[in-house]
């Protein structure tokens, strides 16, 4: 395995290890462990920095609490591509 590649594997259970531990998320936001406003408080936490963003400027609190409970968290590491100019999506990314 080219050393680039290494790096990238290491870095990505490095930043898992420190900051965001899939299954301790998967846990918690598991159905049968929350409340429904409980949930929507938390995920509104989570992704506080995606809710200021402009998408959500001036949007009604239902339609963002209802896009923040199908968002699904995604890491890219440093030289990852999210996209790739002229690919059909299927998915909309808040970056």
């Amino acid at each position: 395995i080219p050393e680039s590649l290494q790096w990238r594997v290491i870095s990505l259970h490095y930043f898992q290890k420190m900051s965001h531990d899939r299954e301790a998320y998967d846990a918690l936001f598991n159905k049968k462990n929350l409340s429904p406003p409980l949930e929507s408080a938390l995920l509104g936490h989570v992704y506080r920095d995606v809710i200021r963003s402009s998408y959500f400027s001036g949007k009604d609190p239902n339609y963002i609490i209802a896009v923040i409970r199908i968002l699904d968290l995604q890491v890219y590491l440093p030289g990852d591509f999210v996209a790739r100019k002229g690919e059909v999506a299927s998915v909309m990314y808040f970056i």
